[in-house]
C-alpha cells in the first residue's frame, strides 16, 4: 500500500502528522527533499522506519539519498554556450534559493571561470521560479531598461519560460537576440516555437532507483547507506545560436 503525504509547516496538524510518520516502524519512507533545508531534514533522524531521500543531500544526513548532477550538467550545457561563441552569458536564478539552484549557480560559475570569462553580476537576475513570476520579473527588468547578455543559463525550464514569453513581448528575438537554457525538460518545452534547449533529468528513473535502495534497506537494514547521482542529457533544440 502506498500513502502520498504532503507536510506543509503551515498547517496546524503538521508536527502531528510528521510524527506519526516517524514514529510508525511498520512504513518505509521515500522523502522528496527538493525543497528541504538542513533544519528540516533533522527530525527525521529518529525516525523508526527506513527513509531513502529524494533530489537533495544534507551534511552528516544518515539516509541514502538519488541525486542528480547539477553541477556537472550545468556547467557542461554553459561551456557549450561558450563554445558557441557566448562571452557575456547571464544566470536567470531561481530567487527561492533551494539546494539544487545552489549546485546549479555553482556549474555556472565553473564553466564562466574555466573559459575566463566573469560571471558579470549585473546579469543574473533572480526571478519568481514558476511561469507567471518569472515573466512579471522579467518584464520589469526590461521596462526598466536593464542591459542584456547575448544568452541565459535558467535555473529550471519555468523560469526560462517566463523569460522568453517577456523577450518576445519587449521585442527580443530567441534565440537571434538572446540565447537561453533551461532545466528539467518540461514536456512544454518542446512545443514551443523556438522548442527550449534544457537539461533533462529521467524523473522516472530517479524514482525507480529510490524505490530499489529502499528495498534493498528493508530487507537489510544494516547495509552501508549510499549516495547514488544519475547522470543527466542536454536536449538541443532551437533556444540557442551560434555566434559569428
Amino acid at each position: 500500500k502506498t500513502v502520498i503525504c504532503n507536510l506543509d509547516y503551515r498547517e496546524p496538524d503538521f508536527f502531528a502528522v510528521r510524527d506519526q510518520i516517524l514514529n510508525d516502524s511498520s512504513s518505509a519512507i521515500l522523502l522528496l527533499a527538493t525543497e528541504m533545508q538542513e533544519e528540516d531534514i533533522k527530525p527525521f533522524s529518529s525516525s523508526l522506519a527506513p527513509i531513502v531521500v529524494l533530489d537533495s543531500w544534507f551534511e552528516d544526513m544518515t539516509f541514502d539519498s538519488v541525486l542528480i548532477s547539477n553541477t556537472d550538467s550545468v556547467c557542461s550545457a554553459v561551456r557549450g554556450l561558450i563554445a558557441r561563441g557566448h562571452k557575456k552569458i547571464g544566470y536567470l536564478c531561481g530567487s527561492t534559493r533551494i539546494k539544487n539552484f545552489f549546485y546549479r549557480e555553482e556549474g555556472y560559475r565553473r564553466a564562466m571561470a574555466g573559459a575566463g570569462l566573469e560571471a558579470d553580476p549585473k546579469f543574473c537576475f533572480p526571478l519568481t521560479p514558476d511561469m507567471e513570476g518569472a515573466y512579471a520579473d522579467m518584464l520589469f527588468l526590461l521596462e526598466n531598461g536593464i542591459e542584456m547578455p547575448t544568452a541565459f543559463f535558467a535555473d529550471n525550464d519555468m523560469v526560462a519560460l517566463g523569460a522568453m514569453r517577456a523577450f518576445r513581448e519587449y521585442g527580443y528575438a530567441v534565440p537571434d537576440d538572446i540565447s537561453v537554457i533551461g532545466f528539467d525538460d518540461l514536456e512544454v518545452s518542446q512545443y514551443l516555437t523556438p522548442g527550449l534547449t534544457t537539461v533533462r533529468q529521467q524523473i522516472s528513473l530517479k524514482g525507480q532507483r529510490a524505490v530499489e535502495l529502499l528495498l534493498k534497506h528493508i530487507a537489510q537494514p544494516d547495509l552501508t547507506k549510499q549516495e547514488e547521482i544519475l547522470p543527466l542529457q542536454l536536449v538541443e533544440r532551437g533556444s540557442v545560436r551560434r555566434l559569428g
